[in-house]
């Protein structure tokens, strides 16, 4: 099939690149556990703040998705509000730099400027896909899709990287991961090269996005204004709703992506910490292993782009789900004296450092099967709404998408805290990913292939902008 918009594809992928370091660099890697670490007053209080913050961000842009969605189809156009909300999140990841240590440090600011990331970077999130649909024809949206987050991961990985290698030193050394001095003097006591993340991710963000905004074709406007579009929301909305809950298809798939969802921001979140638990692993070790996650990912995601031409998205989706269901058991399944929970090995030695031993490396195989399926499971989701959505009307139903998915993102945190203190035990805790994934998957074979809502399997709704 033929693509649309071959130079806003490129535009669309550009910005992906652009937007995944976000996450990387701000809140996985880099500048949170420096928040919680040296600007709260105490580790205990920063990660209590830093998650209510982020927590309460998401909730609140899982509730306005499909309002924006709403008043985005309304108007039509799709790039002035993508440019307003990346507008949003540089300028907020450039105040970063101003979170500097010791007892005044600015907590209340830099929480602010969490919540304004973590609100604009979703409702960017949602209009980068909505605009997918002008880009490829129904066919091509898998691959798309899986492109996407094999572009995101890579851009994360290289931020990453610059940002250690350049810029981040040790207290005790003054220097880089490499051995060298931090770029443009910054200085390791004041934790510069930490805060200067910030700058870093909005011009990376501001760079790297500019291409979609002068590459990619957006949708026709309507002739509709932001303050006509905002009053006819409420309407809007209904409708749209009252469409998605007749159309079974569209239900079950919102239902399939609650659990998925919240087995995946489950893994994301205590995976690390069950990893250096089992075998008192270091945070170089985890970083490193972070770091090859990020590239197995990005291998995946590409691999299940060229795949999902093949056998679509949802076989792709099930497929994917179902080895990362099977591989997260075998984690599960290892020990520092077991592996497959029965069969004995030799445990690791003290003092013979990381990934000598066989249960470690068997444990770091897993591990990178399940980073193999992430991408291929994050990009058939999204390209299976892609192929639901009526072109009109996509941002509302990915709003619905990123609702499903949001609603309800203090559940999986809160069952595993409540079955590891009942069991006293980290493992059977963690086996709650098990059940989430599960229930999702059980529930995205009953999906089926993806029909557009209201037109059946043929995509007749082509935007004239982009013919």
């Amino acid at each position: 099939m033929a693509i649309r918009d071959r130079r806003g594809v490129a535009g669309w992928l550009s910005y992906q690149w652009a937007a995944q370091p976000v996450q990387s660099v701000i809140f996985s890697f880099i500048f949170a556990p420096y928040f919680v670490s040296q600007v709260a007053a105490d580790p205990v209080t920063g990660q209590s703040t830093w998650g209510l913050a982020a927590a309460s961000a998401t909730f609140a842009t899982a509730l306005f998705s499909p309002a924006l969605g709403a008043v985005a189809d309304n108007t039509g156009s799709l790039k002035p509000g993508l440019a307003l909300c990346t507008l949003a999140v540089a300028a907020a990841a450039a105040t970063l730099w101003f979170s500097v240590p010791g007892p005044d440090a600015p907590v209340a600011r830099t929480l602010v400027a969490v919540v304004v990331i973590v609100v604009a970077a979703d409702f960017a999130r949602i209009l980068s896909n909505a605009l997918m649909m002008q880009l490829v024809p129904t066919g091509r949206m898998g691959w798309l899709s899986g492109l996407g987050f094999s572009a995101g991961y890579l851009g994360a990985l290289c931020a990453l990287v610059l940002a250690l290698v350049t810029m981040v030193a040790a207290p005790e050394t003054g220097k880089t991961v490499i051995g060298a001095d931090p770029i443009l003097g910054l200085d390791p006591a004041r934790a510069e090269g930490e805060r200067a993340t910030g700058p870093l991710v909005a011009l990376w963000l501001l760079v790297f996005s500019a291409p979609l905004f002068f590459l990619a074709r957006d949708r026709p406007p309507t002739g509709v204004s932001v303050r006509a579009a905002m009053g006819d929301m409420a309407g809007q909305l209904r409708r749209t709703l009252g469409e998605a809950v007749r159309h079974r298809q569209v239900v079950r798939f919102l239902c399939a992506n609650l659990f998925i969802r919240n087995g995946l921001l489950a893994l994301f979140a205590f995976g690390g910490i069950y990893s250096i638990s089992v075998f008192g692993w270091s945070v170089q070790t985890m970083g490193l292993s972070g770091i090859a996650i990020i590239v197995v990912a990005a291998v995946g995601a590409y691999a299940g782009s060229a795949l999902d031409g093949r056998i679509g998205s949802w076989l792709l989706g099930v497929a994917s789900l179902a080895v990362m269901v099977l591989a997260f058991v075998g984690l599960l399944s290892v020990s520092p004296d077991r592996i497959l929970f029965v069969l004995p090995v030799e445990p690791p030695q003290p003092g013979a450092g990381p990934l000598r031993s066989v249960p470690e490396v068997v444990y770091l195989l897993f591990l990178l099967a399940v980073g193999l399926c992430v991408g291929p499971v994050q990009a058939a989701s999204r390209s299976i709404m892609g192929q639901i959505a009526p072109v009109s009307r996509s941002a509302q139903y990915f709003g619905l998408l990123a609702l499903s998915g949001k609603i309800t993102v203090f559940v999986s945190p809160l069952l595993i805290g409540l079955v590891t203190a009942m069991a006293a035990s980290q493992r059977i805790g963690m086996a709650t990913i098990v059940v989430l994934l599960a229930i999702g998957l059980g529930l995205l074979v009953t999906v089926g292939p993806p029909r557009r809502v209201g037109e059946g399997i043929v995509d007749t709704d082509a935007p004239k902008a982009s013919e």
